[in-house]
């Protein structure tokens, strides 16, 4: 059900890391949103835990879009014995610590066939994530581990895990989903020197550009501005963190304006696992 172009609301898109630094900080796009406009007003950028912990206890109403799994597949977490309600489970690897965490992750991976390594969650088929459980090359599972306990400890509803009508509210996001919806398989971030950097900044001028003009976000009621010093910051940024931060927010803008009930989920929706919602047509 879409909500009434009355909607006025402070959002955010995080892009996340799982060890914050002066190298590879926390980038975090600042919103408001009124009368289905999305203004970006400010790209923040923290490399100390302090600071984002700050942020999550902002008081005030407030949506975000963190682009980290908010949960582990059900058929993991049934296979390895470990408590099946989300903040049980989230509960119990923090208790394993880190280095835990990450040994079992490892263990089980261990005599198990080529593709039933790491699972999928139904929500990850849908929009083209990979398994939460990924410890190399983008390690989710870091992420998840990271981020997970301190949304736990926060005074923040967690769609659709925890919904205890806080304030405000956290949601999971893809910003590669949101790309590949409005652009295709391009191309856009890189961390190291690579010989077609030319072409991926010109992709990320070119989703700009999309995510301001396309049908798809003006068909669900969103007109999103972004400022010329703020885009170029975008292009500029070769590792995407300031374009995924705001495309996350956009994700949450998209929801804001849409929310969805969690009985209006698929039928192959498991909620322990956490769901990352789409934008419609």
């Amino acid at each position: 059900m879409r909500a009434t172009d009355r909607v006025s609301a402070l959002i955010y898109g995080v892009d996340f890391t799982s060890a914050p630094s002066k190298r590879k900080p926390i980038t975090c796009a600042q919103a408001r949103l009124q009368t289905g406009c999305l203004t970006i007003q400010t790209l923040d950028i923290w490399s100390q835990w302090e600071e984002f912990d700050a942020f999550l206890h902002r008081s005030g109403k407030w949506i975000a879009g963190f682009d980290f799994p908010f949960g582990l597949p059900d058929r993991f977490i049934r296979n390895i014995g470990w408590p099946t309600a989300w903040a049980d489970y989230i509960d119990h690897i923090q208790t394993l610590g880190k280095r835990g965490f990450e040994y079992a992750l490892n263990e089980y991976r261990l005599g198990r066939a080529a593709g039933d390594r790491e699972h999928l969650r139904a929500t990850d088929r849908l929009v083209g994530a990979i398994s939460p459980q990924k410890l190399y090359g983008v390690p989710v599972a870091k992420m998840l581990f990271a981020g997970t306990a301190r949304l736990l400890g926060a005074p923040v509803d967690v769609w659709p895990l925890r919904m205890k009508r806080y304030d405000a509210t956290a949601i999971e996001v893809y910003p590669g989903y949101l790309v590949r919806r409005l652009c295709g398989r391009i191309p856009y971030k890189h961390d190291q020197p690579v010989n077609n950097a030319d072409e991926r900044g010109s992709n990320r001028r070119r989703i700009l550009h999309e995510v301001t003009q396309s049908k798809l976000i003006s068909g669900n009621g969103l007109k999103v501005c972004i400022d010329d010093a703020i885009a170029q910051q975008c292009i500029d940024d070769h590792r995407g963190d300031c374009l995924d931060a705001v495309l996350a927010a956009i994700h949450a803008a998209t929801f804001a304006l849409n929310p969805i009930d969690t009985a209006a989920l698929p039928q192959e929706a498991v909620i322990t696992e956490g769901w990352i919602p789409t934008i419609d047509d």
